[in-house]
């Protein structure tokens, strides 16, 4: 079976067929522009360095993705008042100690950040993975 159809109808194909790989066009990027936006929004610096660690936003996005998930997945609380003056109240004891004793106190401040993690529930990885886990971790 052929078809035979009049130089019109093809024009007229190609023309739809642009439209629509136009419309495509337009959509998917302006859905990445929209995805890298709300990254941006949600990660701030950091999604710059991820861009630059990875070559390139697709890849960052994809890590920054995994990330969420893996951080999503973990019972992360905030601390109670007590909870946290006591972490407070450690913290600026160990800060007092830096300037007489400054290898003691970097020891201690690493032991006091490890047990502040682990209060609030984060996975006892080396520091590396914590700081990769949560940049933004605050005692709030």
């Amino acid at each position: 079976m052929f078809y035979h159809f009049t130089n019109a109808q093809l024009i007229s194909a190609v023309v739809v067929l642009i439209f629509l790989v136009v419309v495509a066009v337009v959509g998917f990027v302006h859905h990445r522009g929209t995805r890298t936006l709300a990254f941006r929004n949600r990660f701030g610096s950091e999604y710059d360095r991820a861009v630059l660690e990875y070559g390139s936003s697709r890849r960052a996005e994809a890590k920054l993705a995994d990330r969420e998930i893996r951080v999503d997945a973990l019972r992360i609380r905030e601390l109670g008042a007590t909870e946290r003056e006591r972490f407070v109240a450690e913290w600026q004891t160990v800060q007092s100690r830096f300037v007489d004793h400054p290898k003691a106190a970097v020891t201690e401040a690493d032991d006091l950040i490890a047990a502040l993690l682990e209060a609030r529930g984060y996975p006892k990885d080396s520091f590396e993975q914590r700081a990769r886990m949560s940049p933004s971790l605050t005692l709030a």
